[in-house]
């Protein structure tokens, strides 16, 4: 017990040589999620920046990629760049790759649009700026210090 530590699953993995079953299986979905973060991380090193956050690597199945897209516009930029992407991948990660398929999927879109976008949370409107004014004028001394602390964070 006293020699108990913490241990990354590679070293765990790494250690036994007997392995049952399912640890078997553990190995094979680590090789294979490798694989796909390996193959995003070239592929994001070989388009354009304007790609970068539109797609999604899905599943490599039977020597076929599939890419997750956000919109059917973005599909079209990754249809001129699919043979450029199937040589180099095949030259230098997946020599049996035989094809690359794209599936359109709108919640990337959404994702990125949330990552993207720039919204401010500290900012009232003049509506609720009036009122919580009225709301500190009614109120105790400390609320209405607070308050007006409130509004003027907020602008």
């Amino acid at each position: 017990m006293r020699n108990n530590k913490l241990l990354p699953i590679n070293k765990i993995l790494k250690i036994n040589n007997h392995y049952p079953s399912y640890v078997k299986i553990l190995i094979k979905l680590q090789i294979h999620v490798n694989l796909l973060i390996k193959i995003e991380k070239f592929i994001k090193q070989n388009i354009s920046k304007k790609l970068y956050h539109i797609y999604n690597v899905q599943n490599l199945q039977n020597n076929i990629l599939f890419i997750e897209i956000a919109n059917s516009n973005y599909m079209l930029s990754f249809l001129k760049e699919k043979s450029n992407l199937i040589c180099i991948l095949q030259k230098f990660i997946i020599p049996s790759l035989k094809d690359i398929k794209f599936n359109i999927n709108p919640i990337i879109s959404i994702n990125c649009f949330k990552k993207n976008k720039y919204i401010n949370n500290n900012m009232l409107t003049k509506y609720s700026v009036t009122l919580l004014k009225k709301l500190s004028k009614k109120s105790p001394i400390k609320l209405r210090n607070i308050i007006i602390k409130f509004i003027a964070s907020s602008k």
